[in-house]
């Protein structure tokens, strides 16, 4: 015979939390519909607080919340995803920021998706950038011309274009005419994923015709890729 479980209650404490965050996510969401929200600092970091609440629908709440605001978190949802102690809370920023899609947040997502120790905000630090498309690429490139002499922060550039590389790719292909050798190398090995996962696609040509690039290391990088892939597909 089975033995009935009661589903655990939560204590005196954090139910009257998650009264308080309820409150707070009504309040906002009908100041938005009157259009008399003001994204005060102690606003938006009392609603970035919530977001350690245990319940899952009320951090989608919380999220959807953010989207509507617009733009005026985001300094506050990167600082919550930089520093917050909580890995809960920083997931919930990054999909916060995908809601709002504010390209200022490209460099804050990188970092989180580089360095974080938490897996579920890697991931939701990637689909934001993938999301973000040609912003996101773009202050890529910008790291790889700035780090042209730093193979490690040039690697780690290039590894997130490669993370990225089938959410834009569009923006990745339109870079193989950039005219700094270093950024047509990186996208080189960036789109491996994409020429390894669709044989006859548009990655596989770049790749064929970037064997002739007057840049040796854009020939190598191109070179490198390709019998990757064939030694993968063997």
């Amino acid at each position: 015979m089975i033995e009935d479980r009661a589903i655990p209650q939560p204590s005196a404490a954090e139910s009257e939390a998650q009264h308080r965050t309820d409150r707070l996510i009504a309040l906002v969401n009908e100041e938005i519909e009157l259009l008399i929200f003001e994204p005060t600092s102690t606003r938006l970091e009392q609603l970035i607080d919530c977001l350690a609440d245990s319940r899952q629908t009320a951090r989608q709440s919380l999220i959807a919340t953010f989207g509507r605001i617009g733009e005026a978190p985001t300094p506050f949802l990167l600082d919550g995803l930089a520093q917050h102690p909580h890995p809960t809370v920083r997931c919930c920023c990054s999909k916060a920021l995908a809601q709002i899609d504010d390209a200022e947040a490209v460099p804050g997502l990188i970092r989180a998706l580089l360095h974080d120790e938490d897996r579920a905000t890697r991931s939701a630090a990637a689909s934001a950038l993938g999301r973000m498309g040609e912003p996101a690429a773009q202050t890529l490139v910008k790291q790889i011309v700035a780090a042209a002499a730093d193979e490690e922060a040039r690697g780690q550039a290039t590894w997130v274009l490669s993370h990225l590389s089938s959410e834009i790719a569009e923006p990745l292909y339109n870079l193989v005419s950039h005219p700094a050798a270093p950024v047509r190398a990186a996208v080189m090995s960036a789109i491996a994923p994409l020429a390894h996962h669709q044989p006859n696609s548009k990655a596989r040509v770049i790749l064929t015709e970037s064997l002739n690039d007057l840049a040796p290391e854009v020939r190598a990088a191109a070179a490198e890729t390709l019998g990757r892939r064939q030694y993968e597909s063997a």
